[in-house]
Formats: C-alpha cells, sequence, structure tokens
C-alpha cells in the first residue's frame, strides 16, 4: 500500500540573495506518493445476478461481473519544484514551477472481447505514464497614482504527455492505441502526400509500400489533442470611479478541421464546405492540394475520401487561436446613491468572446472536439467530444447594488 510522503523547503531570500531589487522571494518543493483503490468492495470476485429470460418458468443465473484476482493499488508519484519571487516591494511578482507527476497500475476498464460476454472489466494497466509541464504566472503593479491605478497579469502552462513503458504492449488490446515515447493523448492516421495531377485522386504515404492503404501498416502519428501551451493576459484599469477589465485567452493546439479538411468527396451533399473547395483539381495535370470531387461512390476518388483522406492530416490541422475573452466596464455609483441607503452600487457593460484570431478551418478553435469516426485511436483515457456549435458572443448590461 503506498503511503504519502512530502518535503518543504522555504527561504527567505531577500537575505540570501542580497539583491536590493529582490523584495521577496521563496524556494517550494514537494515530493509525494499516493495509493488509489476507488473501485468499491470486493470487486475483485466475480458475481452472478438474475437472468432476464426465464426458462421453464424459472428464472436463472448469468455472469454479472468478471473475476480478477490480481488487483493492486493504483500508484501516483507526483514531484513539484516553484521558486517565486518579489520585486521593488512586490510591484512586479513572478512565480515559475515545474512538476512532474508518474502514474502506474491504473485502474482502468481494460477491453475484452465481446464473445467473453463483457466488453471490458477494471484491471491494472501496466503501463507507465508522465505528466510533466512548467506553469508561469507574472503580475505587475504597473501604476499606482493615487486615482489611476493599472495592474496586469499573465499566465502560461507547457503541459506534456508521455507514455514511459507498456510492458506487453504489442500483444494487448491497446497495440494500436498506444507507443511507448509518445502521447497518450496522440492521434494516429495517414500521412496525406497530395493529389495525383493525373486522376485528381488523393495520395498518402504508404509505410510498408505493399501498394495498399491500410491502418494496420499505414497509420502515423500525426498530431496529439493536448495543447502545446495556454495561457491568458489579463489587464485591470481604473480612474477613480471607473473601471476596466480586459483578459485575451490564447491556446496553441490542434484539431480536426471542419467536415474532414476541405470536404470535396461529398460535393453535392447538405453539409456546408469552405471556400477551399473551390480549388479543387479539374484537369490533367493540374497542381493542387484540392482532390477532385465526386458524388459516385463506385469511383476511387470516393473511396480514397471516405476511406483514408477523412483519416489523415489532410484533415486535422493548427487549430490556436487568441481570444478577447472578457472585457468589462464598470462604474461605482456609491456616492450617489448613499441618499437612499443602497451600498455598492455599480453600473457595467460586459462583453464575452468578442474577438477570435485564428487560422483554424473549422466551427470554433474552442470547441473543436471530434467523434469516433475521424480517425482511431482516440485517447481512451478522457472523454469523446462531438462536434458543437461555437462558443456565444454575449453583451450584459447590468446594475448590482445592496441594501
Amino acid at each position: 500500500m503506498p503511503y504519502p510522503l512530502s518535503l518543504y523547503w522555504g527561504l527567505n531570500s531577500y537575505n540570501f540573495f542580497n539583491i536590493p531589487a529582490l523584495s521577496f522571494g521563496k524556494i517550494r518543493m514537494s515530493y509525494g506518493t499516493t495509493g488509489n483503490d476507488q473501485i468499491g468492495d470486493y470487486q475483485y470476485l466475480d458475481s452472478w445476478a438474475s437472468a432476464g429470460f426465464p426458462y421453464g418458468g424459472v428464472s436463472g443465473l448469468a455472469p454479472a461481473r468478471v473475476y480478477n484476482p490480481d488487483y493492486g493499488w493504483e500508484v501516483n508519484k507526483k514531484f513539484e519544484a516553484a521558486i517565486d519571487l518579489g520585486f521593488m516591494d512586490d510591484k512586479l511578482l513572478i512565480s515559475a514551477g515545474y512538476y512532474n507527476n508518474r502514474s502506474s497500475n491504473q485502474l482502468v476498464g481494460y477491453t475484452l472481447s465481446s464473445q467473453s460476454g463483457f466488453t471490458e472489466y477494471t484491471a491494472n494497466l501496466p503501463a507507465k505514464v508522465q505528466n510533466s509541464g512548467v506553469e508561469i504566472d507574472i503580475s505587475s503593479t504597473n501604476v499606482n497614482n493615487g486615482n489611476f491605478q493599472w495592474n496586469t497579469s499573465f499566465n502560461m502552462s507547457i503541459p506534456k504527455n508521455k507514455l514511459l513503458s507498456y510492458p506487453g504492449l504489442e500483444s494487448s488490446s491497446d497495440a494500436a492505441s498506444y507507443e511507448v515515447g509518445q502521447s497518450i493523448r496522440m492521434i494516429k492516421g495517414y500521412h496525406f502526400t497530395g493529389v495525383d495531377p493525373a486522376t485528381g485522386n488523393p495520395m498518402f504515404l504508404d509505410v510498408n509500400k505493399d501498394g495498399f492503404y491500410t491502418e494496420d501498416d499505414d497509420y502515423i502519428v500525426i498530431g496529439q489533442t493536448m495543447p502545446k501551451f495556454f495561457g491568458g493576459l489579463s489587464n485591470t484599469i481604473s480612474y477613480k470611479n471607473l473601471t476596466l477589465d480586459i483578459f485575451f485567452q490564447f491556446v496553441k493546439q490542434e484539431a480536426p478541421l471542419l467536415d474532414y479538411g476541405p470536404l470535396v468527396g461529398t460535393i453535392g451533399s447538405r453539409i456546408n464546405k469552405t471556400t477551399d473547395v473551390l480549388g479543387y483539381w479539374n484537369g490533367y495535370g493540374e497542381q493542387t492540394e484540392i482532390p477532385r470531387p465526386t458524388t459516385t461512390t463506385t469511383e476511387d476518388a470516393y473511396k480514397l475520401f471516405r476511406n483514408q483522406y477523412r483519416y489523415s492530416d489532410a484533415a486535422w490541422g493548427d487549430a490556436s487561436y487568441i481570444r478577447l475573452k472578457n472585457v468589462a466596464i464598470s462604474y461605482d455609483l456609491s456616492k450617489l446613491t448613499q441618499a437612499w441607503k443602497m451600498q455598492g452600487t455599480t453600473i457595467y457593460v460586459q462583453g464575452e468572446n468578442l474577438v477570435t484570431f485564428t487560422k483554424y478551418k473549422g466551427l470554433d478553435p474552442e470547441i473543436n472536439g471530434f467523434d469516433r469516426r475521424f480517425v482511431y485511436p482516440i485517447n481512451p483515457f478522457g472523454s469523446v467530444k462531438s462536434p458543437k456549435l461555437p462558443v456565444l458572443r454575449t453583451l450584459t448590461i447590468g446594475l448590482k447594488f445592496s441594501l
């Protein structure tokens, strides 16, 4: 059974470093190991339940749970180190941290053949997964001059995920889903190499050079669902009773493109398409990245689109964005409303999701989502999102007060 451990080291960095501009400093470090057995009681035993269909007027029994005597604790080992610094009487505060978490013996639903009577059972996954990253927070008091104040804060996270080891991966049911050294959030698919100028058909990398395109032999890692980094920048500016708050959100990530990229394989369908479709192949020798359109299901162009193109990196791309997430203007009316015994009176105007800067060719880079039909494998450790409408742009006008 794992047991918790922790280490902590504090430091008055002003005295230690003897830097005049440094007004505050702290070094933090911790390490811990914890166990998890949240699977319920007696889950290692096989169990039986009443069968739904009686035989001869007598209700029978049917297996309800798989026998597994090999349960063990799920183990998580966590390490963190960080430094907090303050400069110029804490007008500038900087916090930077690194974390490294390693999980092993994860309690997961392990896939079984449906012929066994069960599609999965809870077991300890032999894989060792590492989640690490860097987190940075910076806040500053830019101006604090009587009636005028201006404060800024910035944060950024750089997460990383890697499968360190998985004994017996090649012979397990997860062989197609994971690769040692890759992220468990990886996406695999065909590599699109362009359009054949003679036929207009899409072409793909034939990894094993056998002249056929198959998932088992020709899939490569084309991306991952985990963002490369994300964060935000906010500014608060106040002058007397007037306050302005502005917040920007940014994300560096990848995602499936709208309708599996330029949806040229089914022109004539009811699905709207981007203007990229207008650049499709239109004759012998033409150089383009958009395959020729067709609605005839027996043609190679349609089959290649249906079976390979929409499962390739042609339908996967950059979904990074910078969004003006929130702007709020408020005015404090407390002095004017004291006669009516109204306190904390504020009138405000607030807007959300006002402007988005992105090259993403989809409905919305924040709500990108994909379903099980897109690229296999999907992330077995997380939820699968279906395509959704973009986030709403909203404008709110309000009055707050208390009696």
